[in-house]
Formats: structure tokens, C-alpha cells, sequence
């Protein structure tokens, strides 16, 4: 018999009011948070502490995720924080059996709305994830880190980010305290697979700062927290686009 993954689908999101009263859970998206428009504003949702990753989680405001039914929170973050957190894999599928695929860059296009109208975007994307281990209140929530797939073969082979673009930089950024320092690695079509297990193997924890939900940028933890330092002092350069 064929076996079917059970994919999810996104549902109703973004910035949340959440109360947590005993074991009553309920979860108001905001009207009109930071001026950008959510067709879910307004609309209430009701769990019981059951369905949180925490049940000791505070009330507050964090970015929620739902799936499309709306009775089940698939992610749930702070909404503005700074968090200490640890890398632990980069978003991938599942196979038929249920199986962890490696991860690989996922296209996005469409249009956006820009300041002089709209306009096409074409890029490719991944996801890392990270557990906050800090504060306490958070400890063991996933955040969740996009990034654009800005690599390329810096021209004898090696790893390379291309650009250097706020979004470039921010990657560059990320690689650096998630790993403790610059490296160098083989340039290859998909280096999520081998650059994972570079940064699990680092086993470092580092700073993230939420804003609005999505993390804005990435530091050194305070604490100067690492479980192992980093074994290759080399560097991931950055090239600039031809």
C-alpha cells in the first residue's frame, strides 16, 4: 500500500496576542503590527496548554503559526527578543516513509510591493534552525533563520558568498558565530547537506535578535558560550556579483 507524508500546510500566521490563563490558550492576531496589513487580524483562536511546545510558556506576544485548519500551532516564537540559541539542522522534507530528505535551497518567486510599486523576484532560499537555549522562559523553542542560498564557486573551487547586499551580510554573519569563526569549505550545486553537519559539529551557541518575529541579526553569545571551539581559523570570502 502506498504510504502518503503528511505535509503541512501553512495556515493562519504572524504577530500574535497570546494569554495563557491555567490551561486555556488563546491566541489573537494583531491588528495592523508594525503597519503591515494580516488578513488573519482580529480573528481568535482557542488551545489548551496542551498544544504548545512549553506549557510553561508566558503570555505575550510572539509570531504564530497555525496550520490551515486552525487547530494546531505549528511554530511559535517571540515576537521582539534577543535569544541565546543553537544550531540544530536546516529546514528539509520528509520521504513517503516519513524519512528526513537532505536539505536543499527552495525556490521562491512572485511579486512584492515595493516603494515605486510592484515588482518580480526570483531566489532561492533555505532555512536554519535553531533552539533557544536562553532565556529561560524560551528555553526549547525553534527559531526559525531564512536566508537567501547567496553562494557561489569563488574561482579555484571553494565556497564563496555572492554579494555583499544586507542579506549577504547577514548570512556571512550567521556562518560565523553558528561555526566560531570563518572556514573554508568545497564549492558544490547543494552545501546544505555538508554545511550542516559543519555547524552541528561546531556545537555552538550564539545570539539572535528578533524583530517583529524574524531574526535581524546575529552575534557572539554574551556568555561566550561553546561547547567546542572552532577547528579551522581559514575564511569563507565574499565575492562581489559580476
Amino acid at each position: 500500500m502506498k504510504m502518503v507524508p503528511n505535509e503541512f500546510k501553512r495556515g493562519p500566521g504572524g504577530p500574535a496576542e497570546v494569554v495563557i490563563t491555567g490551561k486555556k490558550v488563546r491566541i489573537e492576531f494583531i491588528k495592523g503590527y508594525a503597519q503591515k496589513p494580516n488578513p488573519f487580524a482580529g480573528q481568535v483562536f482557542l488551545f489548551t496548554v496542551d498544544a504548545l511546545p512549553l506549557k510553561s510558556l508566558p503570555s505575550g506576544e510572539y509570531n504564530v503559526l497555525l496550520n490551515t485548519d486552525g487547530d494546531s500551532i505549528f511554530g511559535i516564537c517571540p515576537l521582539n527578543q534577543t535569544v541565546q540559541v543553537k544550531f540544530t539542522h536546516f529546514s528539509s522534507p520528509t520521504d513517503q516513509n516519513g524519512n528526513r530528505m537532505p536539505p536543499t535551497p527552495k525556490r521562491d518567486a512572485g511579486t512584492r510591493q515595493g516603494k515605486n510599486g510592484p515588482y518580480q523576484y526570483d531566489e532561492m532560499k533555505f532555512t536554519a534552525i535553531g533552539e533557544i537555549t536562553s532565556p529561560r522562559d524560551f528555553r526549547g523553542l525553534e527559531v526559525a533563520m531564512p536566508f537567501l542560498y547567496n553562494f557561489r564557486d569563488d574561482g579555484e573551487g571553494g565556497l564563496a558568498i555572492s554579494g555583499t547586499g544586507a542579506r549577504s551580510q547577514m548570512l556571512n554573519d550567521f556562518l560565523r558565530v553558528a561555526y566560531g569563526g570563518d572556514f573554508q569549505m568545497p564549492f558544490s550545486d547543494n552545501i546544505l547537506p555538508k554545511l550542516e553537519l559543519l555547524l552541528q559539529s561546531a556545537e555552538r551557541e550564539f545570539m539572535v535578535v528578533i524583530k517583529n518575529g524574524w531574526p535581524s541579526s546575529y552575534a557572539d553569545a554574551m556568555n561566550g558560550v561553546s561547547r567546542k571551539p572552532a577547528k579551522k581559523p581559514a575564511k569563507l570570502v565574499t565575492k562581489k556579483r559580476k
